[in-house]
């Protein structure tokens, strides 16, 4: 049902952990940082592969929503997950403190985007299985097409620490389904 909302009606998003605890998120714009250059994704609607890439967030759901090509669709909904030391260097960056379960293939998807540039995404993970964590979560979630991205900002760990205590607390002690 995704493809078929309109934009106008995507309004405040939810993010609700499993013991019911909710956070209102707003659209915002989204600055791409600079220093960037390897992103991890992962897809939440409609597919829900985890995916590394060579694009920044609003130029990687424009192009997984591109149907020039091969496979694409009309509409996504995803998040960017944290990469530490590895969004700059791939092989010898420090992983310690990302909880992803396969981090060595992590690495090898992340190097061959660096080293094959006609190539921006690589799969990582192709099925979601519940267990990404919100602490993961890099800067927010973002909805789009081919043409359009909207942005929903996630409020600095700082201030999620001071002004949305208990969902935070309960966030990261459990993660997003």
């Amino acid at each position: 049902m995704l493809e078929r909302i309109p934009f106008e009606a995507l309004k405040g998003l939810y993010l609700t952990t499993d013991d019911g605890r909710v956070l209102k998120l707003e659209q915002g714009e989204f600055i791409p940082r600079k220093n960037e250059s390897l992103y991890f994704y992962q897809e939440l609607c409609p597919v829900t592969p985890r995916i590394a890439s060579t694009l920044n967030p609003p130029k990687f759901v424009n192009y997984v929503c591109d149907q020039k090509n091969n496979i694409s669709v009309p509409k996504l909904f995803c998040v960017q997950l944290e990469l530490g030391e590895l969004a700059n260097d791939p092989i010898a960056g420090m992983a310690d403190n990302l909880p992803y379960s396969n981090v060595f293939h992590l690495r090898d998807c992340l190097a061959g985007l660096l080293q094959n540039t006609s190539k921006f995404t690589k799969t990582v993970v192709r099925f979601f299985s519940g267990d990404v964590q919100y602490r993961t979560c890099k800067n927010g979630f973002f909805i789009g097409d081919d043409t359009r991205c909207l942005f929903y900002p996630l409020p600095s760990k700082e201030e999620l620490d001071e002004k949305h205590y208990a969902w935070w607390k309960s966030a990261m002690v459990m993660g997003f389904k």
